[in-house]
């Protein structure tokens, strides 16, 4: 008996499988070598991201325009930042490569100087993270304590204070400061306020008033931002407020800022050689060396469309200031993709036309580093299934969320945790229970049936699927990132 996928009972039908933006976008990237680079200054390609953070290019152009003023309360100019500011050096604002800069304050002459390029992020890191208090750093092979709270600097000779520039808090220029707000619920438990509160306490940061009041329909409460408390009228209870800045990587901001010069147009990938039968078949974004071999690790550049969608992806549940992306590589394993090319070919023409535009996915498996290589050369196995549990099915499992995988990311002894970003053909999906070993009949009467091609967690918006065939998945980047070390080199 022949069967009609889509006439399948509408009641196993699972909503929210729609693909994310980011997700997309690697799809895009797979299929199209040439994708538009207009809105990349220059079509840049940054250095490889490292362990301290990435550089921030303030010596790399020393004739680009940069100046940074000694007066307190001046903003980083948000025209320059994107090639708009027409005054030059006489600009009264700081001219720099981000829209925040930290410094350091000479103790002999008082006057502030840039930290080490690539402290710039990693300060900004750590400061956006209200748990952070104290943060370790190196001085000049000298090791001195940061206090976050004081902005000062203890146990160096030579500096004494630290500061941070940014630009204006007014949501009507280029990269405006956004700031979030938490009140300790506890010792060392930082709660973030809604944004109905959030908006009260920014608007008057704006208008410098010193006392701002609220209200909810429980309490009235009075909050002093030059001392940073919040007081309850009603109990009288009073907590300490905390303003951090909303982190924003280089990653997320290269393609916007215009503060980079003498580069030259790049695209995310080499030129393919002309009328390859061979490369035709692999993705467009491919480097292809030698596809006679098992499989390659190609180190993704910082500047890379492929690394900032995967760098987006993987913090949109990834808290950016308590981890850190080292690595992105992509795997080129040309068995394995010719496996899944012709799986997704096929089951592209058992699916209509909605279905088709559901079929491919990418997600989460985390996993410990000694299976890295085995999975980069032999695939996923979802015959040694239920290591980390099988309560959906004895078969693979992916994520829809980083944070989820991470559980399954067990760090090594140095610290590094490691994740696959995966293509899976997750096409119709039906609800998985624990005694699967592969995906239930769509006619259960039938005993010839066709079979759904996944299970998942939940019928509304699974963030969870399970994979029985070895086609159907495939390591296509490997994510190596750690916690966000508190230790900074300053200089």
């Amino acid at each position: 008996m022949r069967h009609r996928r889509q006439s399948a009972p509408l009641s196993s039908e699972v909503t929210g499988l729609e693909p994310t933006k980011e997700e997309t976008a690697l799809h895009e990237l797979e299929s199209d070598i040439s994708t538009d680079t207009s809105t990349v200054p220059c079509g840049r390609r940054y250095p490889e991201v490292l362990p301290q953070e990435p550089v921030t290019f303030y010596s790399e152009y020393p004739d680009f325009g940069y100046h940074v003023h000694q007066e307190d309360n001046v903003d980083i100019c948000s025209s320059f930042l994107v090639g708009q500011c027409l005054q030059g050096s006489h600009c009264p604002r700081h001219h720099t490569v981000l829209p925040y800069t930290w410094q350091v304050r000479e103790k002999n002459t008082t006057r502030w100087t840039n930290v080490e390029e690539g402290a710039h992020q990693a300060l900004e890191r750590l400061f956006s993270d209200p748990h952070v208090v104290q943060v370790t750093g190196m001085y000049k092979g000298i090791q001195v304590f940061i206090d976050f709270s004081t902005m000062d600097i203890y146990n160096s000779p030579e500096i004494d204070r630290v500061r941070r520039l940014s630009t204006s808090t007014d949501p009507s220029v280029y990269f405006h400061t956004s700031y979030r707000f938490f009140y300790e619920e506890s010792d060392d438990k930082w709660i973030e306020y809604d944004k109905v509160f959030t908006s009260a306490i920014a608007e008057g940061h704006r208008n410098k008033q010193d006392i701002v009041t609220y209200s909810n329909p429980l309490f009235k409460y009075v909050l002093h931002l030059t001392m940073m408390y919040q007081q309850n009228l009603q109990t009288g209870t009073m907590r300490r407020i905390a303003r951090r800045p909303v982190f924003r990587s280089t990653v997320a901001m290269q393609f916007e800022l215009r503060t980079f010069s003498g580069c030259n147009a790049s695209s995310n990938s080499t030129p393919r050689t002309p009328g390859s039968d061979i490369t035709a078949q692999f993705p467009g974004s491919w480097i292809i060396t030698n596809p006679e071999l098992t499989h390659e690790s190609i180190l993704l550049s910082y500047g890379d469309q492929e690394f900032a969608h995967v760098y987006t992806y993987f913090h949109s549940t990834m808290s950016e200031s308590q981890y850190i992306i080292l690595e992105i590589s992509r795997i080129q394993n040309y068995f394995q993709w010719d496996k899944y090319r012709r799986k997704r070919d096929h089951m592209i023409q058992q699916l209509n036309e909605g279905e088709r535009n559901r079929l491919e996915r990418h997600l989460f498996h985390g996993t410990e580093h000694t299976l890295v290589e085995a999975i980069c050369r032999q695939n996923f196995d979802p015959r040694v299934s239920g290591k980390n549990g099988t309560i959906y099915g004895q078969g693979c499992y992916f994520a829809k969320d980083a944070s989820y995988s991470h559980r399954y990311a067990k760090p090594t002894s140095e610290g590094y945790h490691y994740m696959f970003l995966a293509k899976v053909l997750v096409g119709r999906p039906a609800k998985g229970t624990h005694n699967l070993r592969r995906p239930p009949p769509i006619y259960p009467d039938d005993p010839s049936s066709p079979l759904y091609d996944s299970c998942v967690s939940q019928l509304n918006n699974p963030d969870i699927f399970v994979i029985f065939d070895n086609d159907q998945f495939y390591p296509y980047f490997l994510i190596k990132y750690q916690k966000t070390q508190n230790m900074v080199i300053l200089g």
